[in-house]
This record gives C-alpha cells, structure tokens and sequence, in this order.
C-alpha cells in the first residue's frame, strides 16, 4: 500500500528520451557520483511528470495515463507513454540544466513548463559538466603520513538518488552550472526572431525553421 500522500507530494516522472535526435542532459540528473564518469544509460532521459487528479479528502490519483505499444507485434516492445505528460516542475524551473544535442553542436533544448523550447549557443552546451563540476587541485598528501590507515572504514559510496532528493540534487547542479555558465553566448532563443550577438549591439532577423523529429 502507498501512503496516501504519495502522488500529491512528489508528481510520478516518466523519463523520455528525444525521439530522433542523439541529446543527453547537460549535467548528470540521475548519477551523484563525482565526478560521474562512469557511463550512465539514463543520460539520455530527461523528466517528464504525469498528471494526478486531486480530490477533496482523498488521496489524489492518477489521471489519463495512457501506455502502450505501436505495431503488431505488441510483445516485443516494451509499452510507452502515449498520453500527455509536461517538464517536471523540479527541472523547468531551474536553470541551465538543458538537453544538449551531440550531433548538432550548440543546439539545446532547454525546459518549460509546458514544453521544451528551442535555444542555440555559439559555445558547447555538451562541455557544461566540465565546467561546472570543475574542482581546484587537491593538496598532495603528506607521504611520511599513512592513508588511509588499515583499520580505518572504507570511504562511503554516494546515495543512490530516490524521488525525495532529486530536486534537492538538481538544485545543486543548477547553481553550479549558472555559476560555472559563460556570457552572452546564447545566440537564438525560440520566439526571439533574431540572432543576438554576432554584430554587437544590433540583432540580425532571422527565420528559423527546426524539424527535429525528421
């Protein structure tokens, strides 16, 4: 039995990955270890939140999923969202946590609250986790000192991220990407209808077509 507040206090996620187009999370949203080189398969997922029906008095419950399969041979795959979904609330409110492209170097899609909004950069959003997570040099330990002793507790692996610390977690990136960020590289943000800073200070009109799902 869930308790009753399970939906309400924390939205169910689905995580989805862009449909055509290779794109990995600029900063590593579900590893904690650090630094996070070993190769995760969830990169490529981002958060999506699945809506809840709140009722008075009552726990709240899920309201219009719908999962599936696509063709004849519905065994074979395994089922996807087929409903509606929007950004996790934790992730599009935070900034410089975007889904970067690996095959389009600059373009990135960065979280909304109804959806994922096109944005181009004259940097390497795929480069955002060196920077961020970028450490000074380490003092050299003392070699007349012995560590770690034989009987001293081996070091404690990180805590695996459960759904209560993912917001807590994503903030901490947040803060060290916008910290970590550089300035005025955003070239073309969607609905802006202009490239900004290639002539300094005039914008330069452009019409941008995007078909990423071809």
């Amino acid at each position: 039995m869930l308790p009753a507040d399970s939906f309400s206090r924390h939205r169910p996620l689905v995580w989805q990955r862009h449909g055509t187009l290779p794109m990995v999370q600029a900063l590593p949203l579900t590893q904690q270890q650090s630094p996070p080189n070993f190769p995760s398969a969830s990169r490529q997922l981002v958060p999506y939140e699945l809506p809840v029906a709140p009722a008075n008095g009552t726990p709240a419950l899920p309201q219009t999923w719908r999962f599936g399969v696509a063709g004849e041979n519905g065994a074979a795959a395994w089922p996807r969202l087929h409903s509606a979904a929007l950004p996790a609330r934790e992730w599009h409110t935070l900034a410089d946590l975007p889904l970067v492209s690996l095959s389009l170097p600059g373009l990135v899609l960065q979280p909304q609250a109804e959806t994922l909004a096109l944005e181009y950069r004259f940097d390497l959003p795929y480069t955002d986790e060196i920077n961020a997570l970028a450490q000074l040099p380490q003092e050299p330990p003392d070699p007349q000192q012995v560590s770690p002793r034989p009987q001293d507790p081996p070091p404690q692996p990180p805590a695996p991220l459960t759904r209560e610390t993912l917001a807590p977690y994503w903030q901490e990136l947040s803060n060290l990407a916008s910290l970590a960020a550089a300035d005025g590289v955003v070239a073309f943000q969607e609905g802006d209808g202009a490239l900004q800073h290639l002539v300094e200070p005039w914008p330069w009109p452009v019409s941008v077509d995007a078909a990423l799902t071809q």
